[in-house]
């Protein structure tokens, strides 16, 4: 199973990358740049509550613009690659690596674990918000733009 996701992780990766414009990477770099310029939390917990009548309102993560930003950018750039990463032990492992190294990534690994991240948050929430205030996201979006192209055009393979 392994080896059939990341045949299609490169494949889907490579994609993404080719249909990259210069304007694209260019919001791409501009979004990163407010990322990192960022003071402060990404996102907050809001507690539990009893409402008047009683009932228990569950508490949860309200995240903050940035990280709402970020979704819709991610895919209408198309980084968000349709793979079976809840199968992708490397992915795994490459995102709980201590510490995390970002610049040792391919494009094709830090496109999956971008599209994990961003993809897993619906199923725990939270995660997303958790790996914006640790460093590991804005260091995957580093690692993105270190495969920009230097005239800005699409990348070529």
């Amino acid at each position: 199973m392994t080896q059939e996701v990341t045949r299609e992780l490169v494949e889907l990766a490579d994609v993404a990358r080719a249909s990259l414009t210069s304007s694209d990477w260019a919001r791409l770099r501009d979004f990163t740049n407010r990322i990192n310029a960022h003071n402060g939390p990404f996102a907050e917990r809001v507690p539990p509550k009893r409402r008047e009548d009683g009932a228990l309102v569950m508490g949860y993560t309200a995240v903050g613009p940035l990280i709402m930003e970020l979704l819709p950018l991610a895919y209408d750039l198309k980084l968000v690659v349709p793979f079976a990463w809840p199968d992708w032990e490397e992915g795994r492992q490459l995102i709980n690596s201590q510490p995390f190294d970002a610049a040792t990534l391919t494009w094709e690994q830090t496109v999956g674990l971008f599209t994990a991240l961003i993809r897993g948050d619906r199923f725990s929430e939270g995660s997303l918000a958790q790996v914006f205030g640790d460093g590991r996201m804005p260091r995957l979006m580093e690692r993105l733009l270190d495969f920009a192209p230097e005239g800005g055009e699409a990348a070529g393979m």
